[in-house]
């Protein structure tokens, strides 16, 4: 009854990219992103997060104990704020908020 959902987002001299994994019981998800290389490691950060709460949105998955995962303290304090400051960071907490709806997350 639970979904482990882990992110993570990257920049090096090769590029800028994100990635999601949502595993649980006979469920399992993976997306790897490429982001341009202007992004910031903190957007890949956010984007991996948004990327995954869209796929558990997509696949309408409810009634579940969704744990997070998520190794940026910047994207943690950015989405704890009352006003967001990035269009991203407020679709993000958007749909981390639309999950919540339907599943308990943590």
């Amino acid at each position: 009854n639970t979904i482990l959902c882990y992110t993570d987002g990257s920049k090096t001299e090769h590029g800028v990219g994100c990635s999601y994994v949502l595993r649980g019981e006979n469920y399992m998800k993976h997306k790897p992103l490429t982001l341009t290389n202007s992004a910031t490691v903190f957007q890949a950060e956010v984007m991996a997060l948004n990327k995954a709460c869209e796929k558990i949105l997509e696949d309408n998955i409810k009634n579940k104990n969704i744990i997070f995962h998520v190794d940026s303290q910047a994207s943690l304090k950015a989405l704890e704020r009352y006003l967001q400051k990035s269009i991203l960071v407020g679709k993000t907490k958007e749909n981390i908020n639309k999950v919540a709806e339907k599943n308990e997350v943590v």
